[in-house]
């Protein structure tokens, strides 16, 4: 399912402009599978009350896979992110010195995005 293609979750389009604006910044590819799990993880938890393991669960459900193969593609564009050396990367932009975790990571998306 093509980043275009994923479902809003009750959102706005522009609140998912937001996120993908956000995710393209920081170096996160939209060809790799992590970005659009991370989109939909996160218009899942910002428009319900949803826990991780619970948004985790619900995009698998919507793209017929995994809640494991959902966390590791979302650590897979993380990692992505991080290795990169330009000035876009996520190694640039996160506060801590250590590459985030999946929860981290998506928390701090979430947060950069309620407060702009």
């Amino acid at each position: 399912m093509s980043p275009s293609t994923v479902k809003l979750y009750g959102a706005s389009e522009s609140h998912k402009k937001a996120i993908e604006l956000y995710l393209r910044n920081w170096g996160i590819p939209p060809m790799v599978k992590g970005y659009s799990y991370i989109l939909t993880v996160l218009l899942i938890m910002t428009n319900y009350d949803y826990t991780l393991d619970d948004a985790y669960a619900e995009a698998a459900f919507q793209y017929w896979s995994t809640s494991r193969r959902i966390e590791q593609a979302i650590r897979h564009a993380i990692e992505i992110s991080w290795s990169w050396e330009s000035e876009k990367s996520l190694r640039n932009i996160y506060p801590s010195a250590q590459m985030p975790t999946n929860e981290e990571f998506l928390l701090f998306v979430q947060t950069n995005i309620l407060t702009t």
